[in-house]
């Protein structure tokens, strides 16, 4: 299928314009989850630490 021309998608909306398209999805969602459970585990950490001074 050759490439759409800016509006030519559903709606109006363009499909991909300019292509290459790169879904994001994915790849962002796995950063957040590794993002929150290093977080997590330096937050368990130095509360950890501060109880045993």
């Amino acid at each position: 299928m050759p490439p759409q021309p800016p509006g030519g998608g559903p709606g109006g909306h363009p499909d991909c314009w300019p292509p290459p398209c790169v879904p994001i999805d994915g790849g962002i969602s796995l950063l957040i989850a590794a993002g929150a459970i290093y977080g997590g585990k330096k937050l368990y950490d130095a509360r950890k630490e501060k109880n045993t001074l």
